[in-house]
């Protein structure tokens, strides 16, 4: 009689626990901790026992048969946020505080588990659009100079104030979403299948194979007959001053295509064992057969192409070296600009959340080539919209004209260092070119071999002073490269190509929404 009031009593409690385990793993968990009908008979069995003054020493203990927060570990170990499992041990009645392996008495509050039970408990989690930045490992990294970097002149500590609440709170309006465990599993599914789609999309096909069209000998000798229908002197006046270098008679553009369109190996030998009339060969045929008998022809057009081009590709080399020096200086000089970097700096670390755990106290400027990959939860700003609007709250926007500081990195937009760099190496096979045919005039005693030694020796003097001027301007260039790279603590081995057109693009795109904003 007395054991089935007490399941009667206990079937209401039964049925509630029930449900909870159908909602948190199914009813393939065992309740552990909770009343059950065997605990219940058990229990009555033990109180009848008693009851009778018969004590049963051997008979195990409810409270010990079972670890109460065994089940709740599981859940932890599968993914369950700690959050939501805590929940469940306060609906459940059950101390939080043992979870970590603390002591397991008092674990149990039977008090509470009459509290009403909540259908659903939300428990919201963030997901956020990140600026995939880099920063360049201490080993790599440029000494910065005694005065300090540009990345040592604030203070580390005040980085999340210097933004203000606004800016602070535009950012996690565009990049920042909070959302709940059930939509974000229901939304899991398609995101996945959006990317497989996308990845379809995405992967290019192979490109079809397409056959080579191979140019003929008579499409060679067309062109050739093009250039030489140019020249109006004899072609024995052309050949004396290809030997000599005068640069009388031939363009640069006639020698380009000279030498384009020189003869094969196997149309020379058919040229030299050509022996009928001169004059039923063609046009070209005759220009090539006199100007061939000059001692190292090629070579010399070669020679005379660089004289009739030598001026203009040292004077450029030393006006892009000049202005890729001026514009490294404002880079460095510039306070705006600096100010700009610092900001971007905390606004990365906001937008990416890494003010606590891993702040970034410097980042690559070849980041700022990446802003533009990440987008706004609304798919409309990019990160670097973002920043740009924010540089106008900032500050009351006086820092937003700041590419008029660096105008002369614009410039730059065209301008390649390595493509400098590969210039002056081309400069200086040309002048190696001419000291071996000025060497090997020397060896011939003839008038015209002579008059070749003389001219080709100083030529190769003339272009020998050239490309010290133009070195002297690689090198104040390079002076500057590398204050730069310290003073941003770049990479050394790093391009610089790639950090000037990262901050052309970056400075581009503040000057376009800034017009549109004004």
């Amino acid at each position: 009689m007395f054991v089935a009031q007490i399941r009667l009593a206990a079937v209401g409690m039964t049925e509630s626990r029930a449900g909870i385990l159908r909602l948190i793993g199914g009813d393939s968990l065992k309740p552990r901790g909770v009343w059950t009908e065997d605990k219940v008979e058990a229990q009555a069995t033990t109180t009848t026992e008693s009851e009778d003054g018969q004590d049963d020493d051997d008979a195990p203990t409810a409270s010990g048969a079972e670890d109460p927060y065994e089940r709740y570990r599981k859940m932890l170990k599968v993914g369950v946020p700690r959050q939501t499992v805590e929940e469940r041990m306060r609906i459940d009645g059950v101390n939080n505080a043992g979870l970590d392996g603390a002591n397991m008495k008092g674990a149990l509050h039977p008090e509470q588990t009459l509290a009403p039970i909540a259908s659903d408990v939300p428990v919201m989690k963030t997901k956020r659009r990140r600026w995939h930045w880099t920063e360049v490992s201490k080993a790599d990294r440029a000494p910065p100079p005694l005065e300090g970097s540009l990345w040592m002149q604030v203070n580390e500590k005040e980085a999340h104030q210097r933004l203000t609440a606004p800016s602070q709170a535009y950012i996690q309006e565009l990049y920042v979403r909070e959302i709940g465990n059930i939509v974000e599993s229901s939304k899991r599914a398609p995101l996945k299948r959006n990317a497989r789609t996308a990845s379809t999309i995405q992967r290019p096909s192979r490109p079809k194979s397409t056959r080579t069209v191979q140019i003929l000998k008579g499409n060679k000798a067309v062109n050739l007959e093009l250039a030489v229908n140019r020249i109006t002197s004899p072609f024995a006046d052309v050949a004396k001053d290809v030997n000599i270098l005068t640069a009388m008679y031939l363009q640069d553009t006639d020698v380009r295509t000279i030498l384009a369109m020189w003869p094969s190996m196997a149309e020379e030998i058919a040229l030299e064992e050509y022996s009928e009339d001169f004059e039923a060969l063609k046009l070209s045929e005759q220009f090539l057969v006199t100007i061939r008998a000059v001692p190292m022809a090629k070579e010399k057009l070669e020679c005379l192409l660089l004289k009739l081009e030598l001026p203009s590709r040292a004077e450029n080399l030393k006006q892009a070296a000049g202005l890729v020096t001026r514009a490294l200086n404002q880079l460095c000089s510039s306070p705006k600009f600096t100010k700009v970097m610092q900001l971007l700096r905390d606004f990365g670390n906001l937008a990416n959340e890494e003010f606590v755990e891993n702040y970034r106290a410097r980042f690559s400027l070849e980041s700022l080539a990446k802003m533009s990959h990440t987008k706004s939860f609304d798919n409309k700003n990019s990160m670097l919209d973002g920043f740009l609007h924010v540089l106008w709250m900032e500050n009351d926007g006086k820092l937003s004209d700041f590419y008029d500081e660096i105008n002369l990195v614009l410039q730059c937009k065209s301008v390649s260092v390595d493509g400098l760099t590969s210039e002056m190496n081309q400069l200086r096979e040309g002048y190696d070119l001419v000291k071996s045919v000025a060497l090997a005039s020397s060896d011939a005693s003839d008038d015209g071999a002579k008059l070749a030694q003389k001219a080709f020796t100083q030529f190769a003097d003339d272009v020998d002073d050239k490309l010290r001027g133009v070195q002297t301007s690689l090198d104040i260039m390079n002076i500057s490269k590398r204050k730069f790279q310290s003073w941003f603590e770049e990479d050394a081995r790093a391009p610089l190509d790639q950090h000037l057109k990262a901050i052309v693009h970056f400075a581009l795109a503040a000057k376009t929404k800034n017009s549109l904003l004004n």
